[in-house]
């Protein structure tokens, strides 16, 4: 029985959160890295490379590391190289929990106006209580 385009998607995104997570803690985590992931993927979720991409790297914020630097730079160098926002609105719609005002900042790069204003959205700062 053949897996469907949404459990391959899930096992994809499964197997790229553990690489990231494990290549960053040994200060491995490269464009060739993520390259080589980027191409495995492709050929298992093609219509996804870019937001599971985005989303791995979201995820590094939820296990106590401090990737932001990293995740961001890696984010941006996909956004440039593909002239699209699907990386930088998935690592920035995950759980970020970076700098607010770089969060903001990496949302202001978002081309798409929607996408952007959505994201800013999420990272408005919050009055005192």
């Amino acid at each position: 029985m053949a897996a469907t385009p949404d459990e391959r998607a899930t096992s994809v995104a499964e197997t790229a959160r553990l690489r990231f997570q494990n290549l960053f803690q040994n200060d491995k985590l490269t464009v060739a890295e993520v390259d080589r992931f980027r191409e495995w993927a492709g050929a298992h979720a093609p219509e996804r490379v870019d937001a599971l991409t985005g989303s791995a790297l979201a995820t590094m914020f939820g296990n106590g590391l401090d990737p932001t630097i990293k995740a961001a730079e890696l984010a941006l160098h996909y956004q440039e190289s593909s002239g699209k926002d699907d990386v930088l609105a998935a690592l920035l719609r995950g759980p970020f929990s970076g700098d607010h005002d770089r969060a903001r900042e990496l949302a202001g790069k978002i081309k798409d106006p929607e996408i952007r204003a959505d994201i800013l959205r999420r990272y408005e700062p919050q009055p005192s209580q």
